[in-house]
């Protein structure tokens, strides 16, 4: 059955080919895709059916047709060296960069607006992470250390020392007290965020530590090493609560679901793994991928998993049966990240191909390629709302994309009056 869509007095109707059908329109022109509309330069509507409450939404948005093809609404340019990890604020209107030259950069999310360069590091920035309130941020350096910076005014807070090698991950707890950062020196510390005290150093893994994680509720500390371990830490006491043990490889990365019970791993043993954060159990161990896993996210609602590979796919996996329920495939060489939007309908890739990719989760079908990178994009993330995503790249940007224009799958689709 045609789907309709009234513009002023004009009906157009769209249908089951896709196909929009005019009447004669002589004052305007009307662009259409499949599941956005727009009339020349006048707001686009666009909007798709909410399967879960059965109601139909609307939006009218006032954006150009170089956004609806996939540009960048914005090109945050600044750094002097490639753009190693990028990361939105708990409220969005932020912004964090890191990169090889040294410095940590904050922008405004709207305007695109550099807001802050943090200076004090020595050696390359590598990782970042905002306290949840957003007044903090931490930063995680080739230069051994973490330093902790005022959002607001860019003020160096804290200078964490005690590694003895480069520090490759760092986050914040839930509650954003403590501070835990991995090394290439085989350590994780614990540290308070107001002091920049040492409250623990968790020992245990034999070779660097590429990746932590801090579950939902605080109390435990995730890592993955060279080693071929992940390992579980109690965050009160530092004692190591779990050694998991099943990888014939170097894991590279470790994620907890949102619910905090289950734990996934990535490694260049080419699977994906998933373990019972209480017991350390092992779950699931997902197989398929042809060449090393090297990132892992959560859907919100814990069900799917998704992993990105050198093998150039992501897969989508379901936790509960370990069945692959998707393959998404398109990217030309090794997708670096991978990360689910809010709502968990739309998977973000970036990848070495210059390109970041937005995908269906449901069918699995390419939502938008976006275009734009001049050398690999090494990061990617949804803003808090959705609607806009980020990329680092080693073209020294950060480009800012517009998610709403994105072609939606038809499923979502529904009819709308202006």
């Amino acid at each position: 059955m045609p789907k309709s869509v009234i513009f002023g007095n004009v009906l157009a109707t769209k249908d089951s080919s896709a196909a929009l059908q005019l009447p004669n329109i002589t004052s305007r022109s009307l662009d259409s895709n499949p599941d956005t509309f727009s009339a020349g330069r006048k707001p686009v509507a666009s909007l798709w059916q909410d399967t879960t409450r059965n109601t139909i939404l609307k939006k009218a948005l006032p954006i150009s047709k170089a956004q609806r093809a996939g540009a960048a609404v914005q090109k945050l340019e600044g750094h002097t060296d490639g753009v190693w990890s990028v990361i939105f604020s708990p409220d969005g209107k932020v912004v964090a960069s890191v990169s090889t030259d040294k410095t940590v950069r904050l922008w405004d999310t709207a305007t695109g607006a550099a807001l802050q360069k943090l200076d004090g590091h020595t050696d390359w920035v590598c990782s970042v992470a905002f306290s949840p309130d957003g007044r903090v941020l931490a930063s995680a350096s080739k230069d051994e250390t973490v330093r902790l910076w005022d959002t607001a005014t860019g003020a160096a807070r804290q200078k964490l020392e005690g590694h003895t090698d480069w520090v490759f991950s760092v986050a914040f707890s839930p509650t954003g007290r403590v501070v835990a950062s991995a090394s290439r020196d085989k350590i994780i510390r614990l540290w308070e965020a107001a002091t920049g005290a040492m409250l623990q150093k968790l020992e245990g893994h034999s070779d660097e530590i590429w990746s932590l994680a801090i579950s939902p509720d605080g109390r435990v500390v995730a890592s993955a090493s060279k080693d071929e371990t992940v390992r579980l830490w109690d965050t009160a006491t530092g004692a190591m609560l779990q050694k998991l043990v099943g990888h014939t490889n170097w894991v590279w990365s470790v994620a907890f679901s949102p619910n905090g019970r289950v734990v996934a791993s990535v490694s260049s043993d080419e699977t994906v793994r998933l373990w019972d954060a209480a017991t350390g159990a092992a779950l699931q161990k997902l197989e398929g991928h042809t060449d090393w896993v090297e990132s892992v996210a959560f859907a919100p609602d814990c069900r799917v998993v998704a992993s990105a590979s050198i093998d150039r796919t992501v897969r989508l996996w379901d936790t509960a049966t370990g069945i692959m329920l998707q393959k998404l495939e398109g990217h030309r060489e090794k997708v670096e990240s991978v990360t689910f939007s809010p709502d968990g309908r739309v998977v973000a890739s970036a990848s070495r191909d210059m390109t970041v990719r937005l995908w269906d989760t449901a069918t699995g079908a390419i939502l938008q390629k976006l275009e734009g990178h001049t050398d690999r994009v090494l990061s990617v993330a949804f803003s808090p709302n959705g609607r806009v995503v980020a990329s680092a790249s080693r073209d020294r940007t950060v480009r800012l994309w517009d998610t709403v224009t994105v072609q939606f799958p038809h499923h979502y689709i529904s009819s709308i009056v202006l």
